[in-house]
């Protein structure tokens, strides 16, 4: 029915009804790159056809990113404070039990904002994914991780990342127990209410914005435990259980998504079952002594591409006015 028919008479803000927008499309796309990469073989004219959806994925993606600038002065991000590791993670190693993640702290008017810009911050890592996923099925057999497109990718994946993580203390009612930072008439005091009050909606926000970076290729070791953490405070704490469920997903985007291509997408017949084609995949590589060979499978699916380093993606990276 497209994103216009959702949002047709029922627009209240047009900064989050925009966002919304871009956010049906994504999710529209999404369902189309995977109806088409699980269906064809790779033919000039499918190439063709995936081309053309990694260019339309880059200019929602632009789009994400004018909508990122655009927004009023009152929906900006603001950073409260930095954090040093050694105050945010007692110890220096375990992530899990932290508060803050080492890095910037932002503030928000409010924790619907909040939510709203790590909808359009969660779409953009989606975006990437799809373009990457494109670009490998486009390149192969060459690796993928040598396109401009995975580097463009791995660049806004790991500013978004660290949004995403800057948002978390404001969620979960940090800045509250911080009254130097936020005076008492600013409009982030009333971002999860009295201390003493029920913090559950916003935690609920925040669950699959941190699921979708647990699964990310470009999310370190160390974010990966602190999210973990995080999720299950959320379950713990705030009542939202099936943060527990989220927390225990053990998948890599988009690697996951592009080995999985890897084995459909070959010029076999149809009518060829899925356990054939992994037969068929599976053949050069030999699984080791005492290893199964759907276990070989399920722990190479499971392993993560490794990404390029790219300059300026620290958690440490600039605001809201770095969007690209």
């Amino acid at each position: 029915m497209g994103a216009e028919w959702w949002l047709e008479d029922a627009v209240i803000d047009p900064t989050a009804a925009e966002c919304q927008r871009l956010n049906l499309k994504v999710g529209e796309l999404r369902a189309e790159v995977i109806r088409l990469m699980s269906s064809v073989t790779r033919t000039q004219e499918n190439i063709g056809r995936v081309q053309d959806l990694m260019r339309r994925a880059q200019d929602l993606d632009q789009q994400a990113a004018a909508w990122m600038k655009s927004v009023p002065e009152a929906w900006q991000p603001r950073t409260l404070c930095w954090q040093l590791q050694s105050l945010a993670v007692p110890g220096g190693s375990d992530y899990s039990k932290a508060e803050v993640f080492p890095g910037r702290v932002d503030a928000y008017r409010d924790f619907w904002v909040a939510s709203v810009w790590n909808q359009v911050r969660t779409a953009r890592l989606i975006l990437m994914s799809i373009i990457v996923r494109c670009a490998a099925w486009v390149c192969s057999p060459l690796d993928y991780r040598t396109t401009p497109e995975y580097a463009t990718s791995a660049r806004v994946c790991v500013d978004m990342i660290s949004d995403i993580l800057a948002s978390v203390p404001y969620h979960l009612g940090w800045h509250t127990k911080r009254r130097d930072l936020v005076p008492e008439d600013d409009p982030a005091c009333f971002g999860c209410g009295d201390e003493q009050g029920i913090k559950g909606l916003a935690g609920y926000f925040l669950s699959w914005p941190l699921a979708c970076v647990l699964t990310q290729d470009y999310t370190t070791d160390a974010q990966r435990a602190y999210i973990k953490g995080r999720l299950k405070h959320i379950a713990d704490e705030l009542g939202i259980k099936y943060a527990h469920i989220l927390s225990s997903l053990n998948v890599r985007v988009p690697s996951l998504l592009i080995r999985s291509n890897g084995l459909l997408a070959q010029p076999y017949p149809m009518d060829h079952s899925f356990g054939k084609l992994i037969s068929s995949a599976r053949k050069p590589y030999p699984a080791p002594k005492g290893c199964t060979q759907n276990q070989q499978l399920h722990q190479e699916v499971r392993e993560p591409a490794q990404p390029v380093q790219v300059q300026g993606g620290s958690a440490g990276a600039s605001g809201a006015g770095r969007y690209r």
